[in-house]
């Protein structure tokens, strides 16, 4: 078996990662005659709970400061919701019971289903049922919303002890927001405190047949640094276990006009250690994903409300598409092999992601398709003063889902008339995405009670999803250089006091950054400028 371990670390990485999980537990089948989609083993632990039954539990470390956790508790087995002391606890249920038992089941709570009525309405036609289920549908989410706290409250899925990892609030509240110094020395205190590497993290590896590597998912704002430091001890112990992680950027976003604030510039310098990061590692990916409020979408499309349940659902409907052949039954990819492809030429470490919701009746695979950008736009970045004149794609890995066969003759057409970096992608094609928690709109229902059967438009679960290596890429580190060289050489001493780093770290990190962007500069293509002045 090829196991995956998975890294949660941050408040929205954790509403994304337990939108991925309760998604995960929708691909369980429990009929002998019926295929999974999935293998479960490469993504969870089989266990026995107290009461002697199989149960399977995700293979993740989940990050996160105590106050985030809302109820979920790593006190032993089920029992209670109860706050527990850092690090004292999990060590003491991992020796009594031994690892191999389920730790705490959070009670759901439902984000998709329908308010009950006590009698049905009466509708007259088909029609009119649909528009009472989709109604319903809208108060049910309303009033699940209004119950969600936290990222545990909507959790399906159970934790062993060890998978819960709080790190201590402090009294000031955000003393990890983007201080890279502070996250870095908070891993160490955690670690020695705990013993995380040598503990938790070595026995999820060992309990393995043959780990392929770690998947991340991780807000840079708060755990940027602390994951960092992680990153560098486990490269330490598993320095050949590939990494593909999802680094979500803060909410400050760069530009070459630069920035007013000193909080907002150091909000960007910490993003900008964090990628350089991955840059300096072999066998690592990372696909940068920007702040919901950022992210593009067409004027066509169904825009995800801006609330944090709603955007992570959006955005984990993409990267847990987009990483299901990791997964895929019978033959899934490895890891090794989605990160050569998308890295074949050996100096690209960042991907972009892409994707939309399809939900025309036949979607149309050409300039009409209604794609949402999900990592750093170029057009955001350059104050909209740089256009692409049409970026290359070094690589392309597409997933789609629940397309009918007349989609799939015209995904296929698309494919083989555009460039030849389109014909030489991957293409995956999977049944619908089968979760509708929080996703944009209440039309993605599984189907009436009636029975009647949704038009095409509102079936659920549609989705085109990419992930592609651009020159797009070179736009994003452009910006991040040209803001912190300028920034530091108009107030280099300000820039010092808010970064924590020394002035030759800040000019190291500016040369680096223009590394990575030249990595991606494509010779062909007519760039306008972008390296004027530099």
């Amino acid at each position: 078996m090829r196991e995956i371990l998975y890294i949660q670390a941050g408040s929205f990485a954790n509403y994304t990662g337990t939108h991925f999980w309760n998604t995960q537990e929708e691909y369980f089948t429990y009929d002998d005659e019926t295929e999974p989609l999935v293998n479960h083993d490469i993504s969870f632990r089989e266990g026995i709970d107290r009461r002697g039954d199989q149960t399977y539990c995700p293979r993740l470390l989940v990050f996160d400061v105590r106050g985030n956790f809302g109820s979920l508790s790593a006190a032993k087995s089920l029992y209670c919701h109860e706050d527990q002391s850092v690090g004292s606890s999990s060590q003491a249920e991992e020796s009594i019971w031994d690892g191999d038992i389920l730790a705490y089941k959070q009670e759901p709570i439902s984000s998709t289903q329908p308010t009950k009525h006590d009698a049905p309405r009466v509708g007259s036609s088909p029609e009119a049922r649909i528009n009472n289920e989709v109604e319903d549908t809208q108060d049910g989410l309303k009033e699940s919303l209004s119950k969600v706290s936290s990222w545990s409250d909507f959790a399906r899925v159970s934790y062993i002890p060890r998978s819960i990892q709080k790190i201590p609030d402090s009294p000031d509240g955000d003393h990890l927001n983007g201080n890279w110094g502070v996250g870095r020395k908070a891993f160490l205190q955690y670690n020695e405190e705990t013993d995380l590497m040598d503990g938790a993290v070595r026995r999820s590896l060992e309990e393995c047949d043959s780990p392929q590597g770690i998947q991340i998912i991780e807000d840079t704002l708060t755990f940027g640094s602390f994951i960092d430091s992680f990153i560098n001890s486990f490269r330490d112990e598993f320095s050949r276990l590939p990494i593909l992680s999802f680094p979500l950027l803060s909410q400050s976003i760069p530009t070459r006009s630069g920035t007013e604030g000193l909080r907002d510039l150091k909000f960007m310098i910490n993003d900008a250690l964090v990628l350089r990061t991955y840059n300096d590692m072999d066998s690592a990916l990372a696909v940068p994903i920007s702040t919901s409020a950022a992210w593009t979408f067409p004027e066509t499309a169904d825009k995800p409300s801006v609330d944090i349940y709603s955007a992570s659902a959006t955005l984990c409907s993409h990267l847990e598409s987009s990483t299901l052949p990791l997964r895929n039954r019978p033959t899934p990819l490895s890891l090794t092999s989605l990160l050569a492809q998308l890295n074949w030429r050996g100096i690209n470490r960042f991907s972009h992601l892409s994707g939309a919701f399809l939900s025309k009746p036949t979607e149309r695979f050409d300039g009409s398709l209604s794609v949402s950008d999900f990592s750093l736009p170029a057009n955001k970045v350059r104050d909209d003063q740089y256009v692409s004149p049409c970026a290359t794609l070094f690589a392309i890995s597409d997933v789609t889902r629940g397309l009918t066969p007349e989609e799939l003759i015209a995904y296929d057409k698309w494919r083989s008339q555009g460039p030849p970096s389109f014909s030489s992608g991957t293409s995956f094609h999977a049944p619908s995405y089968p979760s509708s928690e929080g996703l944009p709109s209440a039309k993605a229902l599984t189907g009436p009670s009636s029975q009647t059967p949704l038009p095409a438009e509102n079936c659920p679960g549609r989705l085109f999803t990419r992930m592609t290596t651009t020159t797009e890429t070179a736009a994003m580190f452009d910006a991040y250089a040209s803001l912190i060289h300028n920034e530091i050489t108009r107030k280099p001493g300000l820039v010092v006091q808010s970064s924590g780093l020394d002035l030759d770290e800040l000019k190291e990190l500016v040369g680096d950054l223009w590394t990575i962007h030249d990595n991606y500069h494509d010779e062909t293509l007519n760039y306008e400028g972008l390296d004027d002045g530099e």
